[in-house]
Protein backbone atom coordinates (compact mmCIF):
# COMPACT_ATOMS: atom_id res chain seq x y z
CA UNK A 1 0.00 0.00 0.00
CA UNK A 2 1.36 3.42 -0.97
CA UNK A 3 -0.28 6.34 0.81
CA UNK A 4 -0.51 9.80 -0.74
CA UNK A 5 1.64 11.37 2.00
CA UNK A 6 4.22 8.57 1.87
CA UNK A 7 3.70 7.37 5.47
CA UNK A 8 7.46 6.98 5.98
CA UNK A 9 9.09 6.33 9.33
CA UNK A 10 10.30 9.82 10.30
CA UNK A 11 13.22 8.61 12.42
CA UNK A 12 14.66 6.43 9.63
CA UNK A 13 16.59 7.62 6.59
CA UNK A 14 15.24 7.13 3.10
CA UNK A 15 17.43 4.04 2.68
CA UNK A 16 16.39 2.61 6.04
CA UNK A 17 12.72 3.12 5.16
CA UNK A 18 13.16 1.10 1.95
CA UNK A 19 15.22 -1.54 3.79
CA UNK A 20 12.59 -2.01 6.50
CA UNK A 21 10.47 -4.66 4.72
CA UNK A 22 13.63 -6.42 3.55
CA UNK A 23 14.86 -6.77 7.13
CA UNK A 24 11.48 -8.08 8.21
CA UNK A 25 11.89 -10.97 5.72
CA UNK A 26 15.09 -12.09 7.45
CA UNK A 27 16.43 -13.94 4.40
CA UNK A 28 18.88 -11.33 3.08
CA UNK A 29 22.22 -10.23 4.48
CA UNK A 30 23.12 -6.53 4.76
CA UNK A 31 25.06 -6.50 1.48
CA UNK A 32 22.05 -7.88 -0.38
CA UNK A 33 19.71 -5.44 1.37
CA UNK A 34 21.91 -2.50 0.40
CA UNK A 35 21.97 -3.67 -3.22
CA UNK A 36 18.17 -4.02 -3.40
CA UNK A 37 17.66 -0.65 -1.71
CA UNK A 38 20.00 1.05 -4.19
CA UNK A 39 18.21 -0.60 -7.14
CA UNK A 40 14.79 0.45 -5.89
CA UNK A 41 15.87 4.02 -5.13
CA UNK A 42 17.40 4.21 -8.60
CA UNK A 43 14.16 2.90 -10.10
CA UNK A 44 12.15 5.74 -8.54
CA UNK A 45 14.94 8.25 -9.25
CA UNK A 46 15.79 9.24 -5.66
CA UNK A 47 19.00 7.30 -4.99
CA UNK A 48 20.97 10.47 -4.07
CA UNK A 49 18.56 10.93 -1.14
CA UNK A 50 19.45 7.59 0.48
CA UNK A 51 20.93 9.12 3.65
CA UNK A 52 18.39 11.90 4.16
CA UNK A 53 15.52 11.89 6.62
CA UNK A 54 11.95 12.23 5.33
CA UNK A 55 11.75 15.73 6.84
CA UNK A 56 14.55 16.81 4.48
CA UNK A 57 12.81 15.86 1.22
CA UNK A 58 9.76 17.06 -0.68
CA UNK A 59 6.33 15.45 -0.58
CA UNK A 60 6.76 14.12 -4.11
CA UNK A 61 10.09 12.54 -3.22
CA UNK A 62 8.48 10.97 -0.12
CA UNK A 63 5.93 9.37 -2.41
CA UNK A 64 8.71 7.98 -4.59
CA UNK A 65 10.41 6.51 -1.51
CA UNK A 66 7.10 5.01 -0.40
CA UNK A 67 6.76 3.32 -3.79
CA UNK A 68 10.27 1.87 -3.44
CA UNK A 69 9.47 0.63 0.07
CA UNK A 70 6.25 -1.02 -1.14
CA UNK A 71 8.10 -2.75 -3.99
CA UNK A 72 10.79 -3.99 -1.59
CA UNK A 73 8.23 -6.33 -0.06
CA UNK A 74 7.68 -7.90 -3.50
CA UNK A 75 3.88 -7.82 -3.18
CA UNK A 76 1.53 -9.52 -5.62
CA UNK A 77 -0.21 -6.14 -6.02
CA UNK A 78 0.43 -2.55 -4.99
CA UNK A 79 -2.40 -0.18 -4.13
CA UNK A 80 -1.62 3.47 -4.89
CA UNK A 81 -3.25 6.62 -3.53
CA UNK A 82 -2.24 9.07 -6.31
CA UNK A 83 1.53 8.46 -5.95
CA UNK A 84 2.61 10.41 -9.03
CA UNK A 85 0.63 13.57 -8.36
CA UNK A 86 3.71 15.40 -7.07
CA UNK A 87 6.50 12.93 -7.80
CA UNK A 88 9.69 14.73 -8.86
CA UNK A 89 13.28 13.72 -9.34
CA UNK A 90 16.04 15.20 -7.12
CA UNK A 91 16.78 17.85 -9.77
CA UNK A 92 13.15 19.03 -9.55
CA UNK A 93 12.10 17.79 -12.99
CA UNK A 94 8.59 16.42 -13.37
CA UNK A 95 8.86 12.99 -15.00
CA UNK A 96 6.24 11.74 -17.42
CA UNK A 97 3.59 9.94 -15.37
CA UNK A 98 3.11 7.36 -18.10
CA UNK A 99 6.86 6.69 -18.33
CA UNK A 100 7.30 6.38 -14.57
CA UNK A 101 4.23 4.17 -14.16
CA UNK A 102 5.42 1.90 -16.96
CA UNK A 103 8.89 1.65 -15.45
CA UNK A 104 7.58 0.86 -11.97
CA UNK A 105 5.03 -1.64 -13.27
CA UNK A 106 7.74 -3.47 -15.18
CA UNK A 107 9.78 -3.79 -11.96
CA UNK A 108 6.93 -5.24 -9.96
Amino acid sequence: MVFQNGALFTSLTVGENVAFPLRERDDLDEVQIKQVVNELLELVQVRPLRDRLPSEISTGMKRSVAIARALAAQPAAVLYDEPTTMARSPDGAQPSRRDRTTQISARS
